[in-house]
């Protein structure tokens, strides 16, 4: 169950918040992701595997793809499900 701060953060910071609620590594891929993952506007598909907690699914969606992320860990696909909805991804 996602606490009421978290789903305020998450309304106020939108899926971004995942980059600093995940390892260290995190926003360095974060940043490779939005130098190499050029903006469309053709709804191109994009798998995630591994997806994690679902930061760069989500970053893809907002980049214009229809992402789907795959996780085996169902705690983090849970959590990326709650972001996806409460950022309106």
């Amino acid at each position: 169950m996602i606490s009421r701060i978290k789903k305020f953060l998450i309304n106020l910071v939108g899926y971004r918040l995942l980059l600093v609620l995940g390892d260290t590594l995190v926003v360095d891929r974060y940043i490779w992701l939005l130098k190499y993952l050029p903006k469309t506007r053709q709804n191109e598909l994009l798998i995630d595997v591994g997806c994690g907690s679902g930061a760069f699914t989500l970053a893809s969606d907002v980049r214009g793809y229809v992402s789907t992320g795959i996780s085996w860990d169902k705690r983090n696909q849970e959590e990326a499900q709650t972001f996806a909805k409460y950022s309106g991804l």
